[in-house]
């Protein structure tokens, strides 16, 4: 792997268990991949230091709290503006779920979660459209979400490839 990161197949399995439910217990990884609950620790422990697990949490139902609309809002940024600064002020915003700057056509991308319509449009007008930097925006609303999934670390057509170390 890169970076000098070596990981096995038992890491990568480790991982793969964690991405569907961060709550598995370690016994039952432990089971699983035939190998001693203090086996799984030191593993997971291994993978938290060097990062590679940057914590754990939980998937929300957004319907089920109200968030009925999403958007996925383009956004171009002034050449002087700073990146740094809308970043952050970005985050400041409830609705606002993760923010990628990008090639193409924006300088940057952001998800956001609303109620409806009228909610959106508060949080584009009076937030998001208020921030120093911001030019335009354009948004694309989601009229469904058909799949997120974790990646298959395991799956050989990744460019994963698990070092033959045993442990």
């Amino acid at each position: 792997m890169k970076n000098g990161i070596s990981l096995d197949k038992v890491d990568l399995r480790i991982l793969e268990i964690l991405q569907e439910n961060a709550q598995t217990r370690f016994s039952d990884m432990a089971s699983e991949l035939n190998v001693s609950s203090g086996t799984i620790h030191v593993r997971t422990k291994k993978l938290r230091e060097m990062g590679i697990i940057k914590g754990s949490g939980i998937n929300l139902d957004m319907e089920t709290l109200g968030y009925h609309l999403r958007a996925t809002i383009g956004m171009d940024i002034h050449a002087q503006a700073n990146l740094d600064e809308i970043v952050q002020k970005l985050k400041e915003i409830p609705e606002v779920l993760s923010c990628y700057s990008t090639t193409g056509r924006y300088s940057m991308l952001v998800n956001v979660a609303s109620k409806n319509a009228k909610h959106l449009k508060k949080v584009l007008l009076n937030r998001i459209s208020q921030i120093p930097g911001i030019e335009k925006l354009e948004t694309f609303l989601s009229l469904e979400e058909h799949f997120v999934k974790p990646l298959e670390l395991l799956n050989p057509t990744n460019g994963i490839h698990a070092t033959h170390e045993e442990h």
